[in-house]
C-alpha cells in the first residue's frame, strides 16, 4: 500500500491479480488490478464503456503506479454499482481458472460471482448464466419435498435482488424450517378451529408461531412468509384432519380407524400442518396395503395425494404475491 498526501485516495495493487503482462488496469474502490484486456472485455460489454483517460484519474493515483500503466487501458469501476472487491476477486479467480465456478462450489463463492457478473455490476452474461445455474442447483424446489440447505435468508435476498428462479422454494424452506419465536398464533388457532369436530379432542400443540427468529428477512419478506404460512395452513388443515375416503367401504373404514394414529398425530408431532409437501409425502409413503387397503385404492389415493402436492405448489405463487 502506498500513501500519497496529495491524493484523495490510497491505492494499492492486489496480488495475485497484478499481472506483469496485464494490459488493463482496474480501479475498484481503492484497489488496483492489472489484468488482461482481451480476456475481460471479451466477456463484458459494459467494461468498455467505463474506459477512462489516464489524466482523468491521475490526481487520485500515487505516482508510484504511473510508470506501470504504460501501454495499458484504464477502467475505473463506478462506486455506485455496489461491487465488492471480494466479489471481483472471486470473478477473476473463475476467469483465470484459479478457482473455476461449479455447482459444487459453496454458496458464498457462487453468490460473489453472481453479483459481480450481473448486469447491475460488471455484466459478464455467460458467467452470470453459469452462476444462476449453479445456485439453482444448490437450492432445489418442489412440488415434491426437497432439501433445505443453509444460508436460506441470504439466498432469498440474492434471489429477490436478481429475480432468481429459486425464490419460491426459498420462501417455502424458510417457513417450514426456520425457528419461530412468538407465543401466539392467530392463524394456527383459526385454521385448526375449523378442523372436523371429531378431531377436536386431539392433543394439539399450544403454540406454532409464524415469525422467523432471524432478523435478516426484510419486512416485505416477513409478510410474504406470513401469507404463505397462513395460506398453506388454511388450505391444508381440512385435508389433514379429514380421513380419506375411497369407493370401497372396507378401505374407507380402514382410513377412518387409522387416520388419527398414522396421519394426524405424526403430523402434529412434526409441525406437519405447515409442511404440506412433506406431510403429504409421509402419507404417500405409509404402507397402506399392510394396514388393510386394497391395491386399487392405494394406487388411487397415492395419485391423489401427489396431485395435491402439485396443487399446493402452484398455489404458493398466489400466497407469496
Amino acid at each position: 500500500m502506498v500513501d500519497d498526501p496529495n491524493s484523495s485516495i490510497t491505492c494499492r495493487s492486489r496480488s495475485p491479480y497484478w499481472l506483469e503482462d496485464g494490459s488493463l488496469i482496474l480501479l475498484s474502490h481503492c484497489d488496483l488490478y492489472k489484468v488482461h484486456k482481451t480476456l475481460l472485455l471479451r466477456h463484458s460489454p459494459t467494461l468498455a464503456t467505463w474506459i477512462s483517460q489516464f489524466h482523468d484519474v491521475l490526481p487520485t493515483i500515487h505516482q508510484h503506479f504511473i510508470p506501470q500503466f504504460a501501454g495499458c487501458t484504464f477502467v475505473k469501476v463506478p462506486d455506485d454499482i455496489g461491487l465488492r472487491n471480494e466479489d471481483l476477486e472471486a470473478l477473476l479467480e473463475h476467469l483465470y481458472h484459479d478457482v473455476p465456478l461449479s455447482c459444487e462450489a459453496p454458496f458464498s463463492r457462487i453468490a460473489s460471482v453472481l453479483r459481480a457478473s450481473s448486469p447491475k455490476q460488471l455484466n459478464f452474461p455467460a458467467v452470470h448464466e453459469l452462476s444462476v445455474k449453479c445456485i439453482s442447483t444448490l437450492f432445489p424446489s418442489g412440488p415434491r419435498p426437497f432439501l433445505h440447505p443453509d444460508c436460506l435468508q441470504e439466498a432469498l435476498m440474492l434471489a429477490t435482488e436478481y429475480n432468481l428462479p429459486i425464490r419460491k422454494g426459498l420462501l417455502y424452506s424458510i417457513v417450514t424450517t426456520s425457528n419461530f419465536d412468538t407465543e401466539s398464533d392467530e392463524i394456527h388457532a383459526s385454521t385448526l378451529s375449523e378442523a372436523p369436530s371429531q378431531n377436536n379432542n386431539l392433543d394439539l400443540p399450544s403454540t406454532m408461531s409464524i415469525w422467523p427468529s432471524t432478523d435478516t428477512l426484510s419486512p416485505i419478506d416477513v409478510q410474504r412468509c406470513q401469507r404463505l404460512m397462513g395460506g398453506m395452513m388454511e388450505h391444508f388443515t381440512p385435508i389433514l384432519f379429514t380421513p380419506a375416503t375411497t369407493p370401497h367401504m372396507a378401505c374407507t373404514d380402514v382410513f377412518a380407524d387409522m387416520w388419527m394414529s398414522v396421519v394426524i398425530q405424526p403430523a402434529l408431532q412434526n409441525s406437519g400442518v405447515y409442511k404440506p409437501l412433506e406431510t403429504l409425502q409421509n402419507i404417500i409413503d405409509i404402507d397402506w396395503g399392510k394396514l388393510g387397503l386394497c391395491l386399487s385404492c392405494v394406487t388411487e389415493k397415492r395419485a391423489e395425494w401427489s396431485r395435491e402436492q402439485e396443487c399446493i405448489w402452484e398455489k404458493i405463487d398466489k400466497w407469496i404475491d
